[in-house]
């Protein structure tokens, strides 16, 4: 409307508008609408008009809403679409013709800064990519697919914005050289494989927006040494720290019920743990090949709960948990 009816010294009505309400071709565009509000708002411009007195009208009856957010949905998946119409930057970096998705970067990149303004770092963007050290992600990207910075080989450290809500499957697998991670509070889940493999990571902090974390997150990062599991996990998923052999110790939070198989599978390191109560469900061989473990403490406020998850782990344990001292302590 405002193309075919405006003017640059005004909005859409003009004064032939206004003198002849009835006559005008643009009321009969505008009036009935499907909308009731704009209905409502022409009834009482039309008031307005008569009486010559914007001051006769009480615009506060127009109960105007706004209008609801629609959410782009932008894919991480790369079709042959997306790379018939890429927009190439002077690194060689591809992106989607909008350039909101990040879909490729040359493998022998060594330094990075995604665009201003992209959305999606697309799966197995940087894949492969051995001698990248450094990347920068801005604020703008809210999702890293599947795979993105997979076997980064050189990669040391990485900042995640807090507009990222989603970090995709095996995202950072194979990374040796990620030493450090911040995963800011906007991330709800820890993905399968997210950062298996990544064995110099020694320390990561998981916020407390993250309640799930999935399958092999953390599997193979042998220079792991402590982990704060925050009170809003509610499942430590399959072989999720299996193989971290320099994690020392572990506290699981009262918010946890299901521990799966193998989470913490061979963390030679390991000399003491605490399991809530709350916990209902131990997958087979959780806490097997622990060699170090001498004490597991088991909050509980009754000796029925304390014996319950007891011989949960010891039904799990394959017989491996002989020498281990258990100790009740209450919630």
């Amino acid at each position: 409307l405002m193309d075919k009816y405006g003017e640059a010294d005004r909005l859409l009505f003009s004064e032939a508008d206004y003198r002849n309400m009835s006559g005008s071709k643009l009321v009969k565009e505008v009036f009935p609408a499907a909308d009731t509000e704009i209905n409502m708002l022409f009834g009482l411009l039309t008031i307005a008009i008569h009486h010559g007195n914007l001051s006769k009208t009480s615009f506060r009856l127009l109960d105007i809403k706004r209008p609801e957010k629609q959410e782009e949905i932008l894919s991480t998946e790369v079709t042959k679409e997306d790379l018939a119409e890429v927009w190439v930057d002077e690194y060689g970096a591809k992106y989607s013709k909008d350039r909101k998705r990040l879909l490729d970067v040359p493998w022998d990149i060594k330094e990075y800064t995604i665009l201003p303004g992209t959305k999606v770092v697309c799966d197995s963007a940087f894949f492969d990519c051995s001698s990248l050290s450094s990347v920068v992600i801005p604020a703008s990207v809210t999702t890293i697919g599947d795979r993105a910075f997979e076997y980064c080989d050189s990669l040391s450290s990485v900042v995640i914005p807090g507009s990222v809500t989603a970090i995709g499957d095996s995202a950072f697998f194979g990374c040796e050289s990620l030493s450090s991670v911040v995963i800011p509070g906007s991330v709800t889940a820890i993905s399968d494989s997210a950062f298996n493999g990544c064995r110099s990571l020694s320390s990561v902090v998981i916020p407390a927006s993250v309640t799930t974390i999935g399958r092999s997150a953390f599997r193979r990062c042998s220079s792991l040494s402590s982990v704060a599991i925050p009170a809003s996990v509610t499942a430590i998923g399959k072989e999720a720290f299996s193989r971290c052999s320099s994690l020392s110790s572990v506290v699981i939070p009262d918010s946890v019920t299901t521990i799966g198989y193998s989470a913490f599978n061979g963390c030679d390191s390991l000399s003491s743990v605490i399991i809530p109560a709350s916990v209902t469900a131990i997958g087979d061989s959780a806490f097997c090949d622990c060699d170090s473990l001498y004490s597991v403490i088991i909050k509980a406020d009754t000796t029925s709960e304390f014996e319950r998850v007891k011989n949960l782990l010891i039904e799990k344990s394959n017989g491996k948990l002989g020498g281990v001292e258990f100790v009740k302590i209450d919630e």
